[in-house]
């Protein structure tokens, strides 16, 4: 198991293998944009992925690292395909990236989706989330051993709620 790093540090990381990137190979230059840097986000406005595209434009935008103006693009819906769709739609052109969870490659394989990873070219994870089960105050569970033991019993129906894409890792944790 991999140790959890925090999403800051992650994002900082990435900013300084973006920026220090030509360092490494003296003989290749470093790629600048030459019209503004779109980071496409597979949801809507105010969740996780968004405030990651939010800090990821912040930081390249305040450390110069990006001489472009750099914007934030929402392009929600269909478990983030349409944000692939888009993506896709500029094939070849660094000028936009998209941040995607994990989420988006197991509903493409639940779906039959058209496009799949091997349509993008991933550049870096940046980060890993712990998942959090809620229950009403209450419940009697207080454990996922409580809710395994439940379910293992045939109780009575429970409810399950996410919020995103069928397949994600709420799905999956469940299964």
């Amino acid at each position: 198991m991999l140790p959890q790093t925090s999403p800051m540090k992650s994002i900082i990381s990435l900013t300084a293998a973006l920026v220090f990137t030509g360092a490494v190979n003296a003989a290749d230059k470093p790629w600048k944009p030459t019209k503004p840097v779109e980071i496409v986000i597979g949801a809507q406005a105010g969740g996780a992925h968004d405030r990651s595209g939010r800090v990821l434009q912040k930081i390249l935008t305040d450390t110069g690292a990006v001489s472009a103006p750099v914007n934030v693009i929402n392009k929600p819906g269909q478990g983030q395909a349409i944000a692939v769709a888009y993506t896709n739609a500029h094939a070849g052109d660094p000028h936009y990236l998209i941040i995607l969870g994990s989420s988006w490659v197991t509903t493409a394989i639940n779906t039959g989706s058209t496009t799949s990873h091997r349509d993008l070219t991933p550049i870096t994870k940046l980060f890993d989330t712990d998942l959090v089960l809620y229950v009403p105050s209450a419940s009697p569970m207080r454990t996922v051993k409580d809710m395994a033991d439940t379910l293992v019993k045939a109780a009575p129906p429970m409810s399950f709620g996410f919020s995103t894409s069928a397949g994600n890792a709420s799905h999956i944790v469940l299964a």
